[in-house]
């Protein structure tokens, strides 16, 4: 990029230097009546300078269309990434949701366990059969309690 920028400084100082040294050439070859029908002649060069003026316009206005499609194309690239990272990230809190569920039955689970090695503490050593069973059942009461809030969370989750 740097060497194209060269190039356009030493061309624009090209064509001022020309026009410099044309314009003094003018002026001290010439007699003063003979420099208006001189500079005359330089119409035609103006309408060239102005012609290729408008092709420039013409050229940056096709070059900037084609940066534009290039833009919308790569904006478009852009979304279709941006939608494949949300469907990326559905997929983690999905999963971080299922990890949260097995969390809670392994608790419950963790709870049952404790429960039923309750039957042979002490506590239901103490206590007569029905007293036992009848804790046993509250025990049993409380994880199926427990496992409901479970499914209600799940069912609202989804």
């Amino acid at each position: 990029m740097a060497h194209k920028s060269k190039n356009i400084i030493i061309v624009i100082i090209g064509i001022f230097t020309i026009w410099v040294i044309g314009g003094l050439s003018i002026f001290f070859l010439f007699e003063e009546g003979k420099r208006g029908e001189i500079g005359d002649m330089f119409g035609a060069i103006n309408a060239l300078f102005s012609g290729l003026a408008l092709g420039g316009i013409i050229i940056a206005l096709f070059l900037q269309q084609k940066e534009l499609s290039l833009q919308r194309e790569e904006l478009s690239l852009t979304r279709k990434e941006l939608s494949k990272s949300a469907a990326a990230q559905e997929n983690i809190s999905r999963l971080e949701s299922n990890s949260a569920q097995l969390n809670a039955h392994q608790t419950l689970l963790a709870f049952y366990i404790k429960a039923m090695e309750g039957v042979n503490t002490s506590n239901h050593l103490n206590m007569n059969k029905k007293e036992s069973y009848q804790a046993i059942n509250e025990e049993l009461e409380e994880i199926k309690r427990l496992n409901q809030i479970l499914k209600n969370l799940t069912a609202t989750e989804h």
